[in-house]
């Protein structure tokens, strides 16, 4: 016979077949889950980044040819 232990220490065992099958489905779950979570960062990273095209693009247009509309204390 094993030691007495508190019963938060206690291993959990399900009782029921049901609880059982209930455990084995929400593994897969969790497994199917993770392996999506991968794919989608995997494709994330893989497609090119819009962010710095975006700003560049955003600051082009706001860029000023030189001398035009810019204060003399600038120039």
């Amino acid at each position: 016979m094993s030691p007495w232990q508190p019963f938060w220490k206690r291993p959990r065992k399900p009782e029921s077949e049901s609880e059982w099958q209930k455990i084995k489905e929400l593994r897969e779950q969790r497994k199917r889950l993770k392996a999506a979570g991968v794919r989608l960062l995997d494709a994330g990273e893989s497609s090119q980044p819009r962010c710095p095209n975006r700003i560049s693009s955003a600051a082009t247009r706001r860029s000023v040819p030189d001398g035009e509309g810019r204060p003399s204390a600038l120039v």
